[in-house]
């Protein structure tokens, strides 16, 4: 199996990839001077504001809001970045087909104006995410002199967070669609509501990479509910730049096909490799960084967009109980895309030499 010799690219001196503006001895570094993610617990329980709001789905800890607020199920971090969007899986509209919509027409009164704020944390994450693989992917997708290689610095947990977040403002604002018309879910309030305030996940539960079967808009973003024939939503499948993975927060209820047979379970290091070169994607857990877990999917450049299409590496270990092996029922998918609305000018690019990047 081919593996880059990965060496990560930051020095105990060096500015901490999380952002925070510490150099990261101070900051995120582990015993062995890895970058790992920290814990955190959005839930305010200490405060008790006597109410809870009809409407938000965080309710039900008498800490709401005296009001509903518009959520960006998107998160306007990433919105801000795509101007007005062309979105598929419309409700009331056939579900191959993209509307134009202004940005606000991506956001819901689902969440009370004080859970709204609890969990922008997960917003800022996800927009320095989108923006960073912007930068890393775009160029790999194109022939270059000389490769390049970049780094994107993901904090696991709360990209799995944040993707469940996505997930519970669908359902709660019940837009989810099947070739146009809404269906309705059963879902398990309690994990999903755990998941998105902790990272709290049973076994089994959390981020699966996996390649994305279908071309995507690269320079956008797909949100794909799963469920099981039951009707039990389990988990999603986002697409962000390119970067594919599943958020399974009900392993119980999970069926087979939910996590493809070749899906690697929270890799330490992701690797998307084109035409151009490779962007590496280094994920942190609270656990020490193993650089040998490694996946690595190619970016496919087509008229549409691209599309990690290649599958990936399969992996052994972690979790302890193979979810993959307990799965018995396939599941149902309901997609939603985002994408900039000036997406055709992909159809200007030349043709891909596909291939590995020589390393």
């Amino acid at each position: 199996m081919f593996r880059p010799k990965i060496k990560i690219p930051w020095k105990k001196s060096s500015l901490c990839p999380c952002g925070s503006g510490k150099t990261l001895n101070r900051c995120c570094a582990g015993i062995d001077g890895t970058p790992r993610s920290k814990p955190f617990n959005l839930n305010k329980t200490e405060r008790k504001t006597g109410l809870n709001r009809s409407g938000c789905y965080l309710a039900g800890q008498d800490n709401c809001g005296a009001k509903l607020s518009l959520e960006h199920a998107l998160s306007h971090n990433i919105i801000d970045q795509l101007g007005d969007l062309a979105i598929r899986g419309f409700p009331g509209v056939d579900g191959e087909t993209d509307v134009v919509v202004p940005k606000g027409s991506a956001g819901y009164k689902v969440l009370c104006n004080l859970h709204n704020a609890d969990l922008s944390p997960l917003d800022a994450q996800a927009g320095r995410v989108f923006a960073e693989l912007g930068a890393a992917i775009f160029p790999i997708r194109h022939p270059a002199n000389k490769e390049r290689e970049n780094w994107v610095y993901i904090d696991g947990p709360r990209l799995e967070s944040f993707s469940l977040k996505a997930l519970a403002a669908y359902v709660a604002a019940k837009v989810i669609t099947r070739s146009g018309k809404k269906v309705e879910l059963n879902v398990d309030w309690t994990k999903l509501k755990r998941a998105i305030l902790a990272g709290d996940l049973d076994d089994g539960g959390g981020m699966y990479i996996c390649a994305s079967p279908a071309p995507n808009e690269v320079d956008g973003c797909q949100f794909i509910p799963i469920s099981n024939l039951d009707g039990q939503l389990v988990g999603i499948h986002c697409v962000m730049r390119g970067f594919s993975f599943r958020t399974i927060f009900d392993p119980t209820h999970a069926g087979a096909g939910t996590v493809p047979p070749n899906a690697t379970f929270r890799p330490s290091v992701h690797q998307l490799y084109g035409i151009g070169g490779s962007a590496f994607i280094y994920l942190a857990w609270r656990r020490r960084a193993n650089l040998r877990q490694y996946s690595s999917g190619r970016v496919i450049t087509t008229p549409t967009g691209s599309s990690s299409s290649v599958p990936f590496d399969l992996l052994a270990g972690s979790p302890k109980e193979e979810i993959r092996t307990k799965l018995l029922q396939q599941p149902t998918e309901m997609p939603q895309s985002f994408a900039p609305i000036d997406v055709g000018h992909f159809e200007a690019d030349p043709p891909p030499i596909l291939g590995r990047s020589k390393r």
